[in-house]
């Protein structure tokens, strides 16, 4: 693209009188109310001209265009408006790889600024970059995420204490949102903890924060430490047998059931220990409810009777293989669905 058209966005970007410098932001409250910025920058002049300006930095090869934008950091860091300036950030963190020590100061600027900015998109992945080029700035921000009055803010803060502790040797700011009483904060760092725990630098941390989520008593808090199951489709489960046990074993095992089942399916290992695990859970949790065709527990009895079927073959001694019969038993007792048709299945092939 000539920079001369680069040079016409960032013109818009930085001069045209649309939105009002007087716009009015909505407050916080505690039900999370808080208006999409993003949205709203991305339909006005400025907002739409800073994003396009970041997809182009995305794409500078040669960093001409780079040269050009960054000067301007600052301008477009202190515009009024917080629609803008949630557009602005992708700007920035767009512009990290040609000059971050610009970006961290233009950073600064940009969140002095009501809390509703930091659970903007791109002002919280923004956040996250930089912290994790120097994670010393992790705990200024991050303590102000965590005290905000904005819910979405406080829950953005417990995904960034999350990789803090894991990644970044700062295990205090995990250590705060498990010992507080914050849904929100617990929320945002039980669903990180789930997605990192194939690839973390500190797995141990991460499952013992799971086991924690796991048995949380909020729900929502429960189902975001439930997406581990789905984060370890496809691995190899033995290396995840202790936290794959916790959680079958607690109160997050009905929302993580059907992402479970589906993980056991895909796994390159053997599953017979596990598998046979979480189907004596699923007795216990629904027993009869699982030959009623009305209830999803049906459902997920049509996947258990073809993974018992398979850890059958799998089982490594007669003894495992006869509590696997035991189960399946009990099953076609209850007229569980399926599971005949899983046997009958295994018995012609």
């Amino acid at each position: 693209m000539p920079l001369d058209l680069v040079e016409a966005l960032l013109s818009c970007a930085l001069g045209s009188g649309e939105p009002s410098d007087a716009e009015v932001v909505f407050g916080a409250d505690e039900g999370d109310m808080t208006r999409d910025l993003l949205t709203a920058g991305i339909n006005t002049v400025r907002g739409s001209a800073a994003e396009s300006l970041g997809d182009l930095l995305v794409h500078d090869t040669d960093g001409s265009r780079a040269a050009l934008v960054v000067p301007r950091l600052g301008r477009l860091t202190a515009d009024p408006s917080l629609d803008v300036r949630a557009c602005v950030a992708h700007v920035l963190r767009a512009a990290i790889r040609h000059d971050r020590p610009a970006v961290a100061d233009a950073f600064e600027a940009l969140v002095r600024a009501p809390d509703q900015l930091l659970a903007s998109p791109y002002v919280s992945r923004l956040a996250v970059a930089l912290m994790h080029g120097a994670p010393k700035t992790a705990g200024p921000l991050t303590e102000r995420m965590l005290a905000s009055p904005v819910v979405a803010v406080r829950r953005i803060g417990g995904q960034v204490a999350a990789p803090a502790a894991m990644e970044w040797q700062t295990p205090g700011l995990l250590a705060q949102v498990l010992a507080g009483n914050d849904a929100a904060q617990r929320q945002g760092a039980a669903g990180v903890c789930a997605r990192r725990l194939v690839n973390t630098g500190d797995a141990a941390l991460a499952h013992h924060a799971l086991v924690r989520f796991f048995h949380d008593p909020d729900k929502e808090v429960r189902k975001a430490a439930a997406e581990v199951a789905g984060a370890l489709r496809g691995r190899r489960l033995g290396p995840h047998r202790r936290t794959l046990t916790a959680l079958i074993d607690s109160r997050a095992f009905e929302t993580a059931l059907p992402q479970l089942l589906i993980t056991f399916e895909h796994a390159p290992d053997r599953v017979d220990g596990l598998a046979l695990t979480c189907v004596r859970r699923f007795l216990a949790v629904f027993g009869a409810a699982s030959a009623d065709l009305a209830r999803s527990a049906a459902a997920d009895a049509h996947h258990i009777g073809g993974l018992l079927v398979r850890s059958y073959v799998q089982a490594p001694s007669a003894a495992r293989r006869s509590e696997i019969l035991d189960v399946l038993d009990r099953l076609l007792l209850l007229g569980s669905h399926g599971v005949a048709r899983a046997i009958g299945d295994a018995d012609r092939g």
